[in-house]
């Protein structure tokens, strides 16, 4: 279900999130991965507390966010190397007092764990060592997931990012995209995409359209989240986001 951030919204969302001191100069996506992440848990905990008959348990949240590993390396990787070069960085958060958190704390989490995976670790993944140490980021994710999950219930949220891929600059012979969007198969269960947010750029380059995958009763949660809707347009038409380029 896409959700479009217009370009004023994520300015605002920035300068809200960076008003504290420890986070500077938070980028786009960092923070409306930070304010989907928190709505989704607040979403998530307000549902379980009324199918536990009013029972408040405790819950943790853990996202991964894939993270592009080309331009990290040192030197970086050319941008127009083919293939897939990418890890996952995780982050937790307690998401059973999800509404008292800030956005600045949720990007601090997501900062710390994307910034592990730097140009040492790039270059330690090359040569003959490479594997071992492959094995070893695994190892680690998987130790992140089983401490969160030793805490009682653990919700997972899948984030990634295709903003600044250029996606609209694309022209195969009949023009630029009007609107580009993610597509899966026909016949893929739904859990492939269950509980996953994909983010995109939007047309004019300065808003956020993020495609978020739920189930039933924690969407229409967010749906009536006035946080969320602060900052979210539900549902926009690709002709109308078109026409809003066109006619600035």
């Amino acid at each position: 279900m896409p959700q479009l951030l217009p370009h004023k919204r994520p300015k605002q969302l920035t300068a809200s999130s960076g008003s504290s001191s420890s986070v500077q100069n938070p980028t786009r996506v960092e923070v409306v991965t930070a304010l989907i992440w928190k709505c989704i848990m607040a979403a998530s905990a307000f549902n379980t507390q009324n199918t536990d008959g009013g029972q408040r348990q405790k819950r943790s949240s853990l996202i991964t966010h894939a993270v592009n590993l080309r331009r990290r390396a040192v030197p970086p990787f050319s941008e127009n190397c083919m293939g897939n070069f990418l890890f996952t960085a995780a982050a937790t958060s307690c998401s059973s007092n999800a509404q008292e958190l800030e956005l600045g704390s949720l990007v601090i989490r997501m900062r710390e764990a994307i910034k592990k995976l730097d140009g040492n670790v790039v270059q330690s993944l090359q040569g003959d060592g490479g594997v071992a140490k492959l094995c070893e980021l695994s190892k680690e994710m998987g130790d992140t997931c089983s401490h969160a999950a030793s805490d009682g219930a653990l919700d997972y949220i899948c984030f990634t990012s295709w903003c600044n891929f250029g996606l609209y600059d694309v022209d195969f012979g009949w023009g630029k995209p009007i609107w580009m969007s993610c597509v899966g198969a026909d016949n893929a269960p739904q859990s492939v995409f269950m509980n996953s947010v994909l983010l995109t750029d939007t047309r004019s380059r300065d808003g956020v359209e993020a495609w978020i995958y739920l189930g039933e009763q924690e969407m229409a949660i967010l749906e009536h989240d006035d946080s969320f809707l602060a900052f979210a347009s539900i549902d926009h038409s690709p002709l109308e986001l078109g026409n809003t380029v066109s006619h600035p």
